[in-house]
This record gives structure tokens, sequence and C-alpha cells, in this order.
């Protein structure tokens, strides 16, 4: 974890995909800029603007402490969140004067505020996990529990205050609800991430409490039982009522229900929970079913990180 604070780490998972969302979202005015109205227009333009500017910002921040041999501390990290998530949040919010409801939906508008949370999540990723470094030294001992029980009592307290605080304020319009609503849930989220990163991570520090019996079932239910149980869940084989699927058409990340899928999830997870050794033998079949499998995993990574925002709204809705 070491090297979690790095500068150079910003080109890799700041500088490159709010450059590549620059890029798509160039291609997607392009496509219907002849479509709309001067307002439009001028939002796009002002959107660029602050991409551009954050993009150069932390393209020369990563140069400047790269080159001054200095590591990202609290106020960095603080920046990167504060900014990513700022702009994440401005883009979504007015993202109908980008995209208006009138324009065609074969022009591709409907997936571009996906683009937007793809490509801002790994940002606010690694903004958490430097934090999850600065708080938890090697020198002293941690226990994972206490904050494995405060991650669960997050989604307890948001479903608290949507059956009962949230009415009792009143609000009278739905601007008013998504107004009151936006910063205390991305707290919640954030928080609640913030607890389970760590808590694995301490669980990793803890090698005498976490021995190989404890490790080797802790790879398997994360590696094995849930993204099995998550496939079973998007293919609705689970007694789920989701909202999302309808129809014969798969589910909310795709149509998964061949069972060459259920094979790839548990080669893949077979692949990260079996010991490593120093026998060719051993090694080389391994090293070619984890390359035959990152494909399969880099699809998934890549699907999940615009929903990363919505996992207390997800284990709310399982629970209900």
């Amino acid at each position: 974890m070491q090297l979690i604070c790095k500068s150079r780490w910003l080109l890799l998972v700041t500088v490159l995909p709010l450059a590549s969302l620059l890029s798509l979202g160039y291609f997607q005015y392009a496509l219907v800029e002849t479509l709309l109205p001067e307002e439009s227009l001028q939002a796009w333009w002002d959107n660029g603007l602050v991409l551009t500017g954050l993009i150069a910002v932390w393209f020369t921040v990563s140069i400047a402490l790269d080159a001054a041999r200095r590591p990202l501390g609290w106020l960095a990290f603080a920046a990167l969140f504060a900014s990513v998530v700022s702009y994440l949040v401005w883009t979504l919010w007015h993202i109908e004067a980008f995209l208006p409801w009138n324009l065609p939906r074969w022009l591709g508008g409907a997936e571009y505020p996906w683009y937007v949370l793809a490509l801002g999540m790994p940002s606010v990723l690694y903004s958490l996990l430097g934090y999850v470094h600065l708080t938890t030294s090697r020198d002293r001992s941690y226990r994972a529990a206490p904050g494995f029980l405060s991650a669960l009592i997050i989604p307890l307290l948001v479903y608290v205050a949507g059956q009962w605080v949230i009415p009792a304020i009143n609000l009278q319009s739905e601007n008013e609800i998504i107004g009151y609503l936006v910063v205390p849930l991305i707290v919640a989220t954030t928080v609640f991430l913030f607890l389970l990163v760590r808590g694995t991570y301490i669980m990793t520090l803890n090698r005498a409490t976490f021995d190989r019996r404890g490790r080797a079932l802790f790879l398997v239910v994360v590696t094995i039982v849930l993204p099995l149980l998550g496939l079973a869940v998007n293919n609705r084989l689970l007694d789920f009522d989701i909202w999302w699927s309808s129809g014969d058409s798969g589910g909310l990340f795709g149509d998964f229900r061949a069972p060459v899928f259920y094979v790839l999830a548990l080669v893949n997870g077979l692949y990260c929970s079996l010991p490593r050794r120093n026998w060719l033998v051993y090694r080389l079949p391994l090293f070619l079913v984890g390359s035959a499998g990152l494909a399969f995993l880099l699809y998934f990574v890549l699907v999940m990180l615009p929903f990363l925002p919505f996992s207390i709204l997800a284990v709310l809705l399982a629970g209900v």
C-alpha cells in the first residue's frame, strides 16, 4: 500500500480516464450538435472547459509532486475526491441541459451519464484507498469487526431516513427532494465504501488472526460465492423482485444466462483462491487460466464501476 501514495498514479486513475471522458464527450457533442438549442451548446462548452481544467490541474500536480519526489498526502486525496465528485454531481445534475429529452435515443445520449460515472469512479476509489492507507498504520493493531459493523449500520440509517425523516421534512417538489438527498447520499456512500475497504485491508494486515484457513475462506467467499451469487441475481434465478428486469432480455448488466458465464466465474474464482507455488508445472497452467479470464474480469469491473455510488441503494433494494 506504500505505492498508493506515489503521484504517478494520478496519471493512470485520474488524467487518463478524464481525458477519455473528454474525448467521448466531444464525439457525443459532435453527433448531436446540429440538434441542440443554444443553451445546450453553451452547457457542453462549459462542461468541456471545466473538465479540461480538471485534467490540467491533476496532470500538473502529478508531474510536480513526482519531480519533487513527494508522495500524495491528506490534502491531495481530499482535493482529488472533492473535485472529481463535485464535477460528477454537477454534470449529472445538468445532464438534461447537455442531452435534452427530445433527442433521438439512437444517437447514444442515454449511455453518456454511465460513461461519466464509469470514468469518474477510478479517481474516487483511488482517493478512498489513499485514505485507507493513511488511516491504517502497519505499526498498530486494528480490529476489522467494528468497521464492518459500522458499514452495515449505514444502509439501515439511510433506510430509516427515507422512511421517516425525509417524509417528516415535507418537501414539496421533486427538485427539493433530490437537492436534499444528493449530499447526504454521497457522504453515506463514501463512508460505507471506506469502512468496507478499510475493514478488508485490516483483515489482510492481521496475519496472526487471519491465518491460512481464514484467508482461504475469505477468498472463496469473495471470489467464488459472491460472483456466482451476483450472476444468479442478475439472471433472476433468485426470488428478488428487481425493478430493472423486464421480459426475457436478461438482467441489468446483460444476458448472462448461458452456463459458460458461471463456468468462467468459477474458474476465475479458483484462480484467485488457489495458493501460489514455485513449481513450473503448477504456475504455467495457473498463468494461462488467469490470462484467459482477464477479459471476463475486466468487463465486469468496467460495467460495475458506474453503479458503485448506488451500492447502499442496492443493499436496501435487496433487503426490501
